[in-house]
C-alpha cells in the first residue's frame, strides 16, 4: 500500500520567520530565534521556554541529559506540525515529505515527537519522513529486472571508522535479489571506472566524511585526501548512467550548515533520484537494525520512503531508546521532487522469479556469501567481444588438497551471479572421488539434463539435441534419448561429439533467450564443474575439447568454470593443461585460503545473519575489541568451511570474555511488529 504524502512547505527566510503550510491542511506562522551554537550563529524557530542552545549542544556532543531526545523532538514538532497535527493523524499512515528552506535544512526534523511517542516509532501510526529536492531529473522509473546493486568502501574495510560502514555492506549483501559487487579502498578515479562498466542501479558508499571550509559535505578517498564534493563525487556516480539510488555511510553526508545544502541534496539535485544519508553520528546496533529492514523492505517491493520509515522504526528498538540517542533519527531520505508518491526502487516480480529458479537449481546457500572478489569479478570478462580479453575457461586450482576451501559453495556464487545477469550456469557437482563421472559421454550427458533441467523449470521449448539422435522438442523423448545415450557402451568419437555439443548446446540458449526473462538475446550457457581432478574417466578427452571458447563457438561461446587441485587424482593432467594455456582465452586464479583482510570482514558479515536455527544471535564486536577480536578469527586459518560450526564456537568462547557481544534482532522485532502490527 502506498502512504498518502503530505507535503510541508516552510517559506519566508530568517530574521522574520516562516510560513508553514501543510498541504490540504492550512498554513501556520512560526518565528524565529537567533542562537550560537558550536560557534555559528544560527536562526532556530523559537523555544518555547527551552535552553535550545545549551540542548543543541548537549546533543552535538553525544552527551544528552535525560529528556534530552524528547524535549527537542516536542520542540521541533511544535513549531512544524502541532497546529495541522489533529488533522493529519486521522490517517494511519503517511509520508511527510519535507519541502524545507537552507536555514532550516540542519535540524533533525525526523525525531519530532507528538507528546506520546516519536513519530517515527509511533504505537498508532506509520509515519515515512521523505526531504525534497529540486531536480532536473525526469520521474524514475520503478526497476522491473534484477538491480545491479555495487557496494563501493573508500578506505581500508578495517579502519577504526569505516569498519561499521564496512559491517553495513555486509548486510546490505543479503540484498541476494541483486547482482553484486564490491570494491575495498575505492578511489574515485576506481569508482568511476567501476560505474562505468558496472552501471549499478543502486550504489552504496562507505567512506569517512566531512564538511569543507564553507561547510559543503565531502568524502575522502584514497585518491583526495582532502576530500571530494558533489560536483566530482557525481560524475563518478553517474559514469556509467544515473543509478536510482545512492546510500551513504559518511559522517555529515546528510547534513546541511545553515545556509548551505548538503552532500546528499546535492546528488539527487544532480539528477539522483533517491539518497540515504546518515545526518550525524549513528551507533553500530541503530544502523545494522535500520540497514536490515530498509534492504529487506525495498527487496520486497516497498515504496522508498515506506521502506525507510520501516528501518527507523527497527533502529528504535535500541536498548538504550529514543529518550537517550538521536541514532535513529540520523537516517535521511532525500528524493526528487519528480519521484511520485510511493515510488518503487524495485518491483520484486522478477528478482522471485529468478530467485524460485535459482532454488531449484541449488544455487542459493546460507550463509552470506563471503570473500573471492578477485574471482567473481572476472566474470564479467566471459562474454567481452575482445578475443584477447574474453575468458573460454577459469580454472580455479591449488597445489594440494581443495578440502574446507569451500570449492562448491564458490561455484554456486557463481552461478547465481551468471543467473542474475541472465546467463545459465550448468552445474556439475559437488564431486568427490565416488560421485564424479567416469566417462566422457558421462560428462556431457550430465551437462545436457542440466540444461533440460533449466528448460523444465523455464517452460522454455526444447531444441532436437544432435548428440541424442535428434530428439526434441517433446521433453519425454529428449529424457528417454538421454538415458539410451547415457547407458550407450560404444566410445565418442571425441571431434565429433566436441562439434555436435557446442551445436545443441547454441541451439538451447537461442531457445532459452526466447524463453522470457531474465533470459534474451545476452544469454550464454556456463558450465561449472566441480573438483575436475576426481573426474579420473574424464579429463583425457575433456581438457583436449575446451579452448578459448569452452565447449562452444566465437559465435556461441560457452565457457567452463573448475575447481581442481592440482596434485589429487588428475591433478599432474591438469597442471600439463594449466601450464601450457596461459594466454588469450584462459584464466588460472589460485584457490586458497581468504585472505585476513577477507577472513576477518567475511567472518564478521556471516554473524551480522542468523541462518540456522541453533545460530539465532547476531555477534558484533566491542568497539575496545576490534583488534583482540581480528586477532583471534585468525585462528580459523581463512577457511570458508570454518562457518559451518567452527565460527560460531569461537563466537561464543569471544562473548563469553566480553570481546562480543550478541542480540537476538530477529525476535525483537517480531515482537515488537506483533505488539504494533
Amino acid at each position: 500500500m502506498n502512504l498518502p504524502r503530505i507535503v510541508i512547505t516552510v517559506t519566508g527566510h530568517a530574521p522574520s520567520g516562516w510560513d508553514v503550510h501543510v498541504g490540504g491542511v492550512g498554513m501556520h506562522r512560526v518565528d524565529a530565534t537567533k542562537i550560537t551554537a558550536d560557534g555559528t550563529a544560527k536562526l532556530v524557530p523559537v523555544d518555547g521556554g527551552v535552553d535550545i542552545e545549551s540542548l543543541l549542544r548537549r546533543l552535538a556532543a553525544r552527551a544528552p541529559e535525560p529528556g534530552d531526545v524528547r524535549t527537542y523532538g516536542r520542540w521541533l514538532f511544535e513549531s512544524l506540525l502541532s497546529p495541522a497535527w489533529p488533522t493529519i493523524r486521522r490517517y494511519r499512515a503517511f509520508e511527510l515529505a519535507l519541502d524545507l528552506p537552507l536555514d532550516l535544512q540542519h535540524l533533525c526534523w525526523e525525531a519530532m515527537h507528538d507528546g506520546v511517542a516519536p513519530l517515527a516509532g509511533h504505537p498508532d501510526l506509520l509515519v515515512a519522513f521523505t526531504r525534497l529536492v529540486d531536480s532536473s531529473a525526469d520521474p524514475p522509473q520503478t526497476l522491473t529486472r534484477i538491480p545491479r546493486v555495487l557496494f563501493a568502501v573508500g578506505a581500508n574495510p578495517n579502519d577504526e571508522v569505516i569498519r561499521p560502514g564496512a559491517m553495513m555492506a555486509g548486510l546490505l549483501r543479503a540484498f541476494d535479489s541483486g547482482m553484486v559487487r564490491t570494491s575495498s579502498e575505492v578511489s574515485l578515479e576506481k569508482l568511476a571506472e567501476i560505474c562505468r562498466d558496472f552501471r549499478p542501479d543502486i550504489v552504496h558508499l562507505v567512506a569517512h566524511g566531512g564538511l569543507d571550509e564553507d561547510g559543503r559535505g565531502l568524502v575522502r578517498l584514497p585518491d583526495s585526501v582532502e576530500g571530494v564534493g558533489a560536483d566530482r563525487l557525481l560524475p563518478a556516480l553517474t559514469a556509467g548512467g544515473t543509478p536510482l539510488a545512492v546510500l551513504l555511510s559518511a559522517c555529515f553526508s546528510g547534513q546541511a550548515v545553515p545556509g548551505t545544502t548538503s552532500l546528499a541534496a546535492e546528488l539527487v539535485a544532480g539528477g539522483i533520484p533517491v539518497v540515504s544519508a546518515m545526518s550525524g553520528e549513528v551507533s553500530e546496533q541503530a544502523c545494522r537494525l535500520f540497514t536490515r529492514r530498509f534492504v529487506h523492505a525495498v527487496s520486497g517491493g516497498l515504496p522508498a520512503a515506506k521502506a525507510v520509515a520501516q528501518g527507523r522504526r527497527a533502529a528504535l528498538l535500541v536498548p538504550s531508546g529514543p529518550g537517550e540517542h538521536l541514532d535513529w533519527a540520523m537516517p535521511t531520505l532525500f528524493v526528487a521532487r519528480s519521484a511520485e508518491p510511493g515510488f518503487q526502487l524495485v518491483d520484486p516480480a522478477e528478482p522471485r522469479k529468478v530467485m524460485q529458479l535459482a532454488n531449484q537449481l541449488g544455487l542459493r546457500k546460507h550463509p552470506v556469501f563471503i570473500g573471492r572478489d578477485d574471482i567473481l569479478q572476472r566474470l564479467p570478462d566471459l562474454f567481452l567481444p575482445d578475443p584477447d580479453r574474453s575468458l573460454g575457461f577459469i580454472g580455479l586450482n591449488r597445489e594440494g588438497s581443495l578440502s574446507r576451501l569451500g570449492g562448491p559453495r564458490l561455484l554456486r556464487e557463481i552461478g547465481l551471479t551468471l543467473l542474475r545477469a541472465g546467463h545459465i550456469p550448468l552445474f556439475l557437482g559437488p564431486y568427490d572421488d565416488r560421485n564424479a563421472p567416469v566417462s566422457i559421454r558421462a560428462c556431457i550427458a550430465e551437462i545436457i539434463s542440466r540444461a533440460v533441467k533449466v528448460a523444465t523449470i523455464q517452460e522454455a521449448r526444447l531444441p532436437q539435441f544432435s548428440l541424442l539422435g535428434g530428439a526434441g522438442p517433446d521433453y519425454e523423448d529428449v529424457l528417454t534419448a538421454l538415458r539410451e545415450f547415457r547407458e550407450d557402451c560404444h566410445e565418442l568419437d571425441r571431434d565429433i561429439a566436441r562439434l555436435r555439443l557446442s551445436r545443441d548446446l547454441a541451439a538451447f540458449i537461442s531457445a532459452m533467450g526466447d524463453s522470457g526473462p531474465p533470459f534474451g538475446s545476452q544469454t550464454r550457457a556456463v558450465v561449472l564443474a566441480d573438483s575436475l581432478h576426481a573426474w579420473a574417466g574424464v579429463v583425457d578427452d575433456l581438457l583436449p575439447m575446451i579452448d578459448a571458447s569452452g565447449l562452444g563457438t566465437a559465435r556461441d561461446p560457452v565457457p567452463v568454470i573448475a575447481t581442481y587441485s592440482l596434485t589429487a587424482g588428475m591433478g599432474p593432467r591438469l597442471k600439463a593443461f594449466t601450464e601450457c594455456h596461459v594466454g588469450p582465452g584462459f584464466a588460472f586464479p589460485p584457490l586458497g585460503p581468504l585472505t585476513d583482510a577477507e577472513a576477518i570482514l567475511g567472518f564478521q558479515w556471516v554473524l551480522l545473519h542468523p541462518w540456522k536455527p541453533e545460530y539465532r544471535n547476531v555477534y558484533v564486536c566491542r568497539d575496545a575489541e576490534r583488534e583482540q577480536v581480528s586477532g583471534d578469527l585468525r585462528i580459523l586459518d581463512g577457511l570458508p568451511d570454518a562457518v559451518e560450526r567452527d565460527l560460531y564456537l569461537l563466537a561464543q568462547l569471544l562473548e563469553r570474555h566480553g570481546f562480543l557481544v550478541s542480540a537476538d534482532d530477529d525476535a525483537v522485532y517480531q515482537q515488537y511488529e506483533s505488539k504494533y502490527p
